[in-house]
This record gives structure tokens, C-alpha cells and sequence, in this order.
């Protein structure tokens, strides 16, 4: 079981305003699931810090990288890590989170990810909330390398906003190399935040 986990706060004086201290809101989420928990900081905010989280059944060596952001704006990252599946086999798992202001951003960004996956030669997902719908630049050139999970399972549901779901910016992405079988993929009608999360069943089946 893995969640990637978008604009997490790590020991913010925000996060002591809502729960009366400081709080790495990965580590609480670790320690309610029982799972292991990973902060990827994007950029320091409010005397501590601010990007993605990953939470994981499975101890990982997480790993994570700044990505560009040409036009400026916000500081954005990628937190990746390998896992071995039961099956034997190594995979990269990955949540980010791409700029919200700037399509130039946007393209960089995707680019970014694109180039950091192919040097590491496994099968790998990574998902997120990308801030661009299918019909914008971006969506293509995270395709020349990705296989769009949604697509896989002819059902992509909107994510955005959990209040009213108008457009589809969250995303699980394959990539091409391994035998990706998509189970299961929908959305959780819950408002917990400005976006809904999406869950994703995959099977992947090591080639003969």
C-alpha cells in the first residue's frame, strides 16, 4: 500500500495555528496508519517546511528532487523511492505536485520527471496532482514516456474541486515499460480536501 500525498506541511507555524503546535503532518499520518512516512520538502514556508508526503507499508529510502520552475513561482518537488513488490519485482514510486501558476512551469516540470525516470530503468508510477487537464501541453509530454492510469481503465472521473469535480488534474501515471494491469480506479466523494483523492489498484506481472 502506498499514498502520495500533496502540499503537506511539515513543523509550520500554519500547522501550529490549526493544532496548537508544530507538526510534521506526514509523521502523524504514519503513526494514525500504522504505515512508514516520508516528507519531501518543496520549499521552507512559515518556519518549517512545505511539499509531498509518502506513506507506505514498507520501509523506503526516499529519495527527492527539486524540479524547474522557468517562469518562477512557487518552489515545487518530486519525492520518489523503490519498493520489491511480493513478486520479486523493484518498481519507483513517486507523488509530486506541478506548479499551479504557469503552463512554462508546468512543461518544465513534466520534462523533469520524465528525464529523472528513465535513468532509473524499473517500472514506476507516479502520481499527484499535476494541474493540467488532458487537452493542455504538458499532458503529452508526460505521455511520451507514461501510460495515463485512467485512461488504461476508460473511466477517468473529474478530481477537482471535491465540491464540484469540473476537470481532471490528479493523476497515476505507468510508465511504458512493464505489464501494467490497471484493477481497479475511482475517486472518494469526501471534502476532506480541496481536492478528491483518487485510488488506484494496480497489478504488475514480471515479463517471461
Amino acid at each position: 500500500y502506498l499514498v502520495a500525498c500533496q502540499e503537506v506541511d511539515s513543523a509550520t507555524g500554519r500547522s501550529a495555528r490549526l493544532y496548537g503546535k508544530r507538526t510534521d503532518l506526514i509523521k502523524e499520518l504514519a503513526a494514525k496508519t500504522g504505515m512508514y512516512g516520508y516528507f519531501g520538502k518543496a520549499m521552507d514556508y512559515d518556519s518549517g517546511g512545505y511539499g509531498e508526503g509518502l506513506l507506505s507499508k514498507n520501509p523506503l529510502h526516499a529519495q527527492v528532487a527539486l524540479l524547474p520552475s522557468p517562469a518562477g513561482g512557487e518552489p515545487r518537488s518530486l519525492i520518489y523511492a523503490n519498493t520489491r513488490l511480493t513478486n520479486g519485482q523493484n518498481i519507483i514510486i513517486g507523488g509530486t505536485h506541478l506548479c499551479h501558476e504557469f503552463n512554462e512551469n508546468r512543461v518544465a516540470q513534466a520534462e523533469a520527471i520524465n528525464n529523472i525516470y528513465r535513468g532509473l530503468l524499473v517500472p514506476s508510477i507516479v502520481c499527484g496532482d499535476f494541474n493540467f487537464e488532458n487537452s493542455e501541453p504538458p499532458y503529452p509530454v508526460m505521455m511520451q514516456y507514461w501510460k495515463d492510469a485512467a485512461g488504461l481503465r476508460l473511466n477517468p472521473q473529474n478530481t477537482f474541486s471535491s465540491k464540484e469535480p469540473k476537470k481532471r488534474i490528479d493523476y497515476a501515471f505507468v510508465t511504458k515499460r512493464g505489464n501494467w494491469t490497471v484493477i481497479n480506479m475511482e475517486t472518494i466523494p469526501v471534502i476532506y480536501s480541496d481536492h478528491l483523492p483518487v485510488l488506484t489498484t494496480f497489478q504488475l506481472t514480471i515479463a517471461e
